[in-house]
């Protein structure tokens, strides 16, 4: 069985470019914000919940709150 589509490239599409380098620090912190905020709400934690909890994180983080 020869089939040309599997192996053949698309006719008439481009590929997109592929993003070379490593993730800004501001994009690593927003990932591993959303990346907390969902795994809180995957346990079952409301949106606000979340958002006070992180909240709490990021005091905790600037030495504004206390343990």
């Amino acid at each position: 069985m020869n089939d040309e589509r599997s192996t053949s490239p698309l006719r008439g599409v481009t590929p997109l470019p592929i993003a070379t380098g490593a993730l800004t620090e501001d994009e690593r912190w927003r990932l591993t914000l959303y990346k907390w905020r969902y795994s809180l709400e995957s346990q079952g934690f409301t949106p606000a919940q979340a958002r006070q909890l992180l909240f709490v994180k990021w005091l905790y983080s600037r030495r504004l709150a206390l343990p």
